[in-house]
């Protein structure tokens, strides 16, 4: 009686990217398609999946890189207003924090050439009612600033309600809610303020 030798069936892979046999079996290539692991179906999918996730991080991405731009125009924006404030001309380089008692023609102090009047105007922000005390303190003159832009950035000064651009806040900074359109705020908008923008 002759004995017939088993031939090994062919050898299927357990998963995807496993495409070499073992020894003695057929290569993947001799398997039907019906029995091949469908490594393309996985492949696709892993891509469907890493598509939605970017669809779904690109809106945040978005409102991330806007804020970011944002922030960096406030920034330059108060920069070049205080390099071109209290007597002083340039780029944004120029804005550094005077003697708060060393003030242009004794009246205009601090990073931003604030007058007094000015001050209160904005509520008086800072310890003790102290206007000098307030002009040699960067929190305290911001705060000063953002009080000004905040009481006037309205309808009736500027033609809408807030939030005001850059170049109207400048303008009601350096000129006043009522002169934010004369010659001399045009002026030195277009000859002090926009280069140092312009520069950054």
């Amino acid at each position: 009686m002759t004995r017939e030798l088993q031939r090994p069936g062919p050898w299927q892979p357990t998963s995807c990217g496993s495409d070499s046999p073992p020894p003695g079996r057929p290569p993947i290539h001799a398997i039907s398609i019906a029995g091949r692991c469908d490594c393309t179906d996985s492949r696709r999918a892993s891509t469907h999946r890493a598509i939605t996730m970017l669809k779904m991080l690109l809106p945040l991405m978005t409102v991330l890189l806007l804020w970011q731009r944002a922030a960096s125009i406030e920034e330059l924006c108060r920069e070049c207003l205080c390099a071109n404030s209290g007597g002083r001309t340039g780029d944004a380089s120029h804005c550094v924090m005077p003697d708060p008692t060393n003030c242009l023609e004794g009246i205009y102090c601090g990073p931003y050439g604030m007058s007094i009047n000015y001050w209160i105007d904005a509520n008086k922000p800072g310890p003790d009612d102290n206007f000098f005390e307030c002009m040699g303190d960067w929190a305290c003159a911001n705060k000063t600033l953002d009080n000004y832009i905040t009481k006037y950035c309205q309808t009736m000064f500027v033609g809408h309600s807030a939030p005001c651009s850059c170049e109207e806040q400048v303008r009601l900074h350096h000129c006043g809610p009522y002169s934010i359109h004369t010659e001399s705020c045009n002026n030195y908008y277009d000859f002090y303020f926009e280069p140092c923008i312009s520069s950054a």
